[in-house]
């Protein structure tokens, strides 16, 4: 009997600068900075909160020009929705317009979403209606501007800066460059990659 034999191979490569999140809507960016969980901000210790939810550090601090340059609301949304199902243990369900079903407007399986139930939602789960609250800082400072909290959901993407980098020096300034473009070739096969400190 003959056959051949497939092995999947993983390996582990940590969280590093230069690698690659997004969200579901469209929204990503790179990792600029990495610290330890004692110099994050965290939420405050504050009785209106959950529990689970005071003095929490959070996660990941992402740039809010990207929400805002993109008019990415369904990001804030998405934030909000899944604040509201870990704090208040709610669904998604009882954030939906009364009397709007999905076959009604022509989307099959989807809803509307009733954000005024939303704001209420988040009122009564410690922060305001816009689904901010001031954090603690390192110092024991606050924030001087309030700051939206929630949960999202993050992946990784396969720009990982450790399989990918590649530098190209010997030979000539000429090898690796494609002849009709002029650009680099691709794929270390070929010699390819970005020569240190040099831009194409």
């Amino acid at each position: 009997m003959t056959g051949t034999l497939e092995y999947v191979l993983e390996k582990h490569i940590p969280l590093r600068l230069g690698d690659k999140l997004m969200g579901r809507h469209g929204n990503k960016g790179v990792v600029g900075r990495i610290e330890e969980t004692d110099r994050m901000p965290r939420l405050p210790n504050d009785d209106r909160l959950p529990k689970e939810f005071r003095n929490r550090p959070v996660d990941i601090i992402l740039n809010p020009h990207g929400v805002i340059s993109r008019m990415n609301i369904g990001q804030l949304l998405e934030t909000h929705l899944g604040w509201l199902a870990h704090a208040g243990g709610c669904k998604m369900a009882d954030f939906m317009s009364d009397g709007c079903k999905a076959e009604e407007i022509g989307i099959p399986d989807v809803g509307v979403i009733n954000h005024e139930k939303v704001r209420d939602g988040l009122a009564e789960t410690g922060l305001d209606r816009q689904g901010r609250i001031r954090l603690v800082l390192p110092d024991g400072s606050c924030t001087k501007t309030p700051v939206v909290v929630g949960f999202e959901h993050i992946v990784r993407l396969k720009h990982i800066p450790e399989l990918k980098s590649q530098a190209r020096g010997k030979g000539g300034p000429r090898v690796g460059y494609d002849p009709k473009t002029g650009q680099a070739v691709h794929g270390r096969v070929r010699g390819g990659g970005q020569r240190v400190g040099e831009m194409e």
